[in-house]
């Protein structure tokens, strides 16, 4: 139905947001941030990515735009296509707050996140795989 497929939309716009605040957070505060927004294995791997950022001294600079192309829902799970632009984004030093070379993204971000909703009646993001060519 097309409020699912909203709620879908909210949950993805959402997650890229709590992503930026838990780069920010004290560490022990990553998981508590990020598991309304993320499940299962990724989850993990979100967490372990961004403790790892943190002790090279690196946070979130600027903003990623989503440009959601294709959202489909089956039952309780749901794939967001996002042609997404990073190119006002990146990794910046935590202790001169400037951007790091290299890490800024690209105009066009191909990606694909996979959603599942949980008992609690959220969706959350199970997967996300980026390709390299653009969208």
């Amino acid at each position: 139905s097309s409020s699912a497929e909203q709620a879908v939309r909210s949950a993805y716009a959402s997650f890229w947001d709590a992503s930026d605040r838990a780069l920010t957070a004290p560490p022990e505060q990553v998981r508590l941030i990020l598991r309304d927004y993320s499940t299962g294995g990724y989850l993990d791997f979100q967490v372990r990515q961004i403790v790892l950022q943190q002790g090279e001294h690196r946070g979130p600079w600027g903003k990623v735009v989503p440009h959601v192309r294709a959202v489909d829902v089956a039952g309780s799970k749901a794939t967001v296509r996002d042609c997404q632009d990073a190119s006002n984004a990146g990794l910046a030093d935590t202790r001169t707050n400037k951007l790091i070379p290299g890490t800024r993204g690209p105009k066009q971000r191909n990606l694909r996140a996979q959603l599942v909703q949980g008992g609690d009646g959220r969706w959350r993001v199970s997967d996300l795989k980026q390709f390299p060519q653009s969208c």
